[in-house]
């Protein structure tokens, strides 16, 4: 289950930060984490964990800060990851990303340079390399 501005993912691992920036560069979004791609809930085994983990990972690497959230249904616990929209580009290992209906996609080229300055927005460099 996936739109423009919704991802459910049944884990959570680093590829999540390319949507999770693409939603912070366009028009902001949510990412659910414990659901299939049916939206179906699964859950998910170590809220606490992720609960701690995700906002450090998305700030390390993105800067910048998204809301997480336990969200209980079914009786299952999910996390709910919401991101605003940034106003400027964000990238994830120097690499931009944009959505396009339900996917993820990478920004290149022409393209992107069209896509910065439609926008006239400013692009950020958060590559933690050096």
């Amino acid at each position: 289950m996936g739109s423009q501005n919704l991802e459910c993912n049944v884990t959570w691992d680093k590829d999540r930060l390319k949507t999770l920036s693409a939603f912070a560069s366009m028009d902001g979004g949510v990412m659910i984490i414990g659901k299939d791609d049916r939206g179906r809930t699964v859950g998910v085994s170590n809220p606490r964990r992720l609960m701690k983990t995700i906002p450090e990972v998305v700030k390390d690497q993105l800067g910048i800060s998204p809301s997480v959230t336990v969200l209980e249904e079914d009786g299952k616990i999910c996390i709910k990851i919401t991101v605003e929209k940034e106003g400027r580009r964000i990238n994830y290992n120097n690499i931009f990303y944009k959505r396009t209906g339900g996917v993820t996609r990478r920004v290149t080229g022409e393209e992107l340079t069209a896509w910065t300055l439609i926008r006239g927005d400013t692009v950020k460099n958060t590559s933690t390399d050096a």
